[in-house]
């Protein structure tokens, strides 16, 4: 797999390696909100991301004690969202869709700082060189493309997401919109450095609307079977 200059020295950066592992579990703590004017409710989430391929799994409590359960993943190329109340009870899902599976690509791509072993393993990622501070990484499936571009702040670190059309669920339909992030708080950590503070939102009639805050709980290296 080649891999442009830049790109390998943003993974070495952020101390990515070749290590044996094959995913990263992550726990987070954070807000989140549907659309603007909604209440923020608070979440606790545990999210494996997987290393040599496009897949991610996303599993949160969130509501009344912790009663709803959010999962949101992306296994072969198929994207899964589920939302239960008392772990049973199916309150809400999203079918698979071209426009759901090109959402869960652009979430799998914007949270490469929270796995950088993957810029360096993850054969799936297509990589260019924008400027010196700019990068976009894209994956393809057979009938989708997704595609993000990557901002770096002056320590070489990601600090910023984009995408132009990533699909929001409004009504009935998806209506592809700008989205993008921000990445602070670096720490090192497990020999990484990764940052302990994100957020994520749409650009929605001129303006800003941030839908997820988070902070890094725990952070490690897996080998799963």
């Amino acid at each position: 797999m080649h891999l442009p200059a830049n790109v390998v020295d943003l993974a070495h950066r952020l101390g990515a390696g070749t290590d044996a592992y094959n995913a990263v579990r992550l726990t987070q703590t954070g807000t989140m909100q549907d659309r603007p004017g909604a209440r923020a409710m608070r979440f606790s989430a545990t999210q494996t991301i997987y290393l040599q391929r496009p897949e991610f799994e996303w599993n949160a409590r969130t509501g009344p004690l912790g009663l709803i359960s959010v999962t949101d993943a992306l296994k072969s190329g198929e994207p899964r969202l589920e939302v239960k109340a008392l772990r049973w009870l199916r309150i809400a899902s999203a079918p698979p869709s071209r426009q759901a599976a090109k959402g869960e690509m652009l979430r799998y791509l914007a949270e490469l700082a929270w796995a950088p072993d993957a810029i360096l393993r993850n054969p799936h990622l297509v990589w260019r060189v924008l400027s010196r501070e700019r990068l976009s990484v894209s994956l393809d499936s057979n009938i989708v493309h997704a595609e993000i571009e990557i901002g770096l702040d002056q320590e070489g670190r990601i600090f910023s997401i984009f995408a132009r059309d990533r699909p929001r669920k409004e009504g009935l339909t998806f209506v592809e919109r700008p989205w993008a992030g921000r990445f602070s708080n670096y720490r090192r950590h497990e020999g990484r450095w990764l940052p302990f503070s994100g957020e994520v939102g749409w650009e929605l009639d001129g303006g800003e609307f941030i839908a997820w805050r988070g902070e890094l709980t725990n952070w490690s290296l897996e080998s799963i079977s």
